[in-house]
């Protein structure tokens, strides 16, 4: 018979071990992998938090201007490759090329797949770079 202590702790256990296993599977519950876009614009702001980054993009784009949310994976990918937060600090307010997937519901929001900054430095977050219809790869370049 289990302890009322051990049952406290596995509960614990699980409620926290959730929202991690739930992070994992939320991509494709919320972004159509289908629908990619291209935006250039300035990157306005950024929020570098676990479990995801974002950032803000005021798009110039004639097919799509206006605000955009732009997800990414946690600050912790971007650290094991050598980019940390003033990579995306230094570019606010300049101009940036942003290739991601949207949001299911159609609201301004994707993810991303691949930044260029304004210094040329390119990123690629996702795993299908050698595809020509698919952005990404998981690479810096210059």
């Amino acid at each position: 018979m289990i302890s009322r202590t051990g049952s406290i702790a596995v509960s614990i256990a699980l409620l926290t071990a959730t929202p991690a296993l739930m992070a994992h599977h939320y991509s494709a519950a919320v972004f159509d992998v289908s629908q990619k876009i291209v935006l250039t614009g300035t990157l306005t702001s950024l929020d570098w938090r676990n479990p995801h980054i974002e950032f803000s993009v005021e798009s110039a784009s004639d097919k799509e201007p206006g605000a955009w949310k732009i997800e990414s994976n946690g600050p912790t990918w971007f650290r094991s490759r050598n980019i940390g937060r003033a990579t995306f600090e230094n570019a606010i307010g300049h101009a940036v090329t942003i290739q991601a997937v949207c949001a299911k519901d159609g609201s301004r929001w994707g993810l991303l797949q691949r930044i260029t900054f304004a210094d040329g430095t390119t990123l690629a977050v996702s795993d299908n770079a050698n595809q020509p219809d698919s952005p990404g790869g998981p690479a810096a370049t210059r």
